[in-house]
């Protein structure tokens, strides 16, 4: 029960950005429970399945470089501020593929740190999927917000492109060139470059929904 604990926890704290980039994706649906419920249970099965053998992941060239670059285009992507909420978004499974990649792509320290507290799949997993289930019954909360205050969605936005391209720098294809080129103290090389990417974005995408407004 305390390992249960202890995950539950952990993955609660280190899964609440996730929750902003899951309700970007998903913000101009109108099935947000159906989402919720079944993000759940696939999020839950889609990490156990992965800790095994998560050790080699991050090792893996390419594969944070392109799931981070999917991740910065839904940052872009959230930019966007619609006039109405659209029945025109994309079907449900196309939104569920793209939570479970984008969760991929931002949950690999995640599932290590898992990994670590305990070799129990059925422990992983009950913990995780309690904290999934509570951070997630949170998405209609936060969708309708972002909704109401069109500003907030464009500073989520940009935070969620700080992340994808955090990912992308951490790629082992980049990483080494990244930490040879731009010497950082305590070995932060890729936070400027995403923070400077989480700003233009930002800046853009407030530029265009303030010119918006003016018409």
């Amino acid at each position: 029960m305390r390992t249960i604990v202890q995950v539950f926890m952990v993955n609660l704290v280190m899964s609440v950005d996730n929750i902003i980039v899951v309700a970007g994706i998903v913000r101009r649906s109108s099935h947000l429970v159906a989402i919720a419920v079944i993000s759940t249970f696939t999020l839950t099965a889609v990490r156990t399945g992965l800790i095994a053998g998560l050790h080699r992941l991050p090792q893996v060239p390419g594969l944070q470089l392109a799931l981070g670059g999917m991740v910065l285009g839904i940052a872009c992507k959230m930019t966007h501020i619609p006039g109405t909420r659209g029945g025109s978004g994309p079907p449900l499974w196309q939104l569920l593929s793209s939570v479970v990649l984008a969760d991929l792509a931002l949950s690999v320290d995640n599932m290590m740190v898992l990994a670590l507290i305990s070799k129990d799949l059925a422990t992983i997993a009950i913990g995780t999927g309690l904290s999934l289930l509570l951070l997630l019954s949170f998405l209609p909360i936060i969708t309708r917000t972002m909704q109401q205050i069109p500003l907030l969605q464009i500073v989520a936005a940009g935070f969620v492109a700080l992340l994808g391209v955090r990912a992308m720098l951490q790629d082992p294809l980049v990483d080494t060139r990244l930490q040879a080129g731009l010497p950082v103290p305590g070995g932060q090389q890729d936070l400027p470059p995403a923070v400077a990417a989480a700003l233009v974005l930002y800046g853009i995408g407030n530029m265009v929904y303030q010119r918006g407004r003016r018409r």
